[in-house]
């Protein structure tokens, strides 16, 4: 599973050559390279942002290598309702580094989502290690601690998923300090398919 999700996002790469490169050369009539180092890479240089793009392959990676080791402790059901924590942890990350401003409805909001994750967590890990109760006072046993490590597991994807959300306004901001600039949809589109090009690229 860790092979085919590696060559998934190696397929990114088939962006350039299907989309990137003809609408470059027959619209924009840039080189590849011209228009990656002049346009994509914005005020950023194209040194650091192919970095920040190599940050986001990174997280996004990691990020189904967390879910998928999560999927040998734990059943599918329980992994996805975990995985589910994506959504509080962008907005907790999205607080933290992109000084974001949030009311008291927001993060209540995030504080039930928590709570609802330890909902869906703890049973299971309670059922199995009381399932190891042999008598001996030792609780927890391989079966208990092979799920706590799935879950733990499985709530590190969901937060290397946050962490990718949070990537791409990180990205922008450091490309486009004074605002993205006037892009028609046509040069917007292709600026996030030349990204996910070098994503697949990288990885």
């Amino acid at each position: 599973p860790a092979l085919l999700t590696l060559c998934c996002y190696m397929s990114f790469i088939l962006w350039g050559p299907l989309l990137v490169f003809p609408y470059v050369v027959c619209f924009r009539h840039k080189s590849i390279l011209t228009y990656y180092q002049e346009d994509w890479s914005g005020d950023a240089g194209f040194r650091t942002a192919c970095l920040y793009t190599l940050g986001i392959s990174g997280v996004l990676f990691f990020g189904n290598l967390g879910y998928i080791t999560g999927l040998r402790y734990i059943s599918v059901a329980l992994a996805t309702a975990l995985s589910q924590g994506e959504a509080p942890f962008t907005v907790f990350l999205s607080a933290l580094v992109l000084k974001r401003v949030f009311g008291q409805s927001e993060q209540r909001g995030i504080l039930l989502c928590f709570f609802g994750i330890a909902l869906i967590a703890i049973p299971p890990i309670l059922r199995a290690r009381t399932s190891n109760d042999d008598g001996s006072g030792d609780y927890w046993g391989a079966e208990s601690l092979k799920m706590l490590g799935g879950v733990f597991s499985t709530l590190i994807g969901a937060f290397g998923f946050g962490t990718y959300q949070v990537f791409w306004p990180l990205f922008d901001a450091r490309r486009y300090p004074k605002g993205r600039p006037d892009y028609n949809s046509a040069d917007a589109i292709i600026d996030t398919f030349a990204t996910l090009a070098l994503v697949g690229v990288f990885c």
